[in-house]
């Protein structure tokens, strides 16, 4: 399964209820790299959503298909719940993976995620009382 969270306006929201402005965002699930590029690239300006971005996006598809070769990986992992051990391994492994092939890679860290839940429910509830308020 891919997911991809393409740029802000690239993919119309027309139809949506906004619930936080910060958290909105929609994009593809697809089986494939390919395939959420296929979608991306499809994307045209909508006149029904100000958001929308104007004219379409060139060489995305391109891009898929490129090696990683000499690509910088950045990776993160949020371990500061200890109940999912099987999310640490595997975003380790795949670290481990991206080192072994010879990549540059980065860890990222952050020290203050025991607090990211929280600061969560703090700003979706602001922002979905004020979004939705005059429903």
């Amino acid at each position: 399964m891919v997911g991809l969270k393409p740029t802000y306006g690239r993919v119309s929201r027309y139809g949506l209820i906004a619930f936080g402005s910060s958290f909105d965002q929609i994009g593809p699930l697809t089986k494939t790299v390919e395939d959420a590029a296929i979608l991306t690239t499809s994307q045209r300006h909508d006149p029904k959503d100000s958001t929308s971005a104007p004219g379409g996006v060139s060489g995305f598809y391109a891009g898929a298909k490129r090696d990683v070769k000499g690509m910088r990986i950045g990776f993160r992992g949020i371990f500061y719940r200890r109940d999912r051990p099987e999310v640490e391994k595997s975003v380790r492994q795949a670290a481990d993976i991206y080192k072994n092939w010879e990549r540059r890679s980065r860890p990222s860290v952050f020290r203050i995620t025991e607090y990211s839940v929280a600061v969560y429910y703090i700003v979706a509830v602001a922002e979905a009382s004020s979004n939705l308020g005059p429903f």
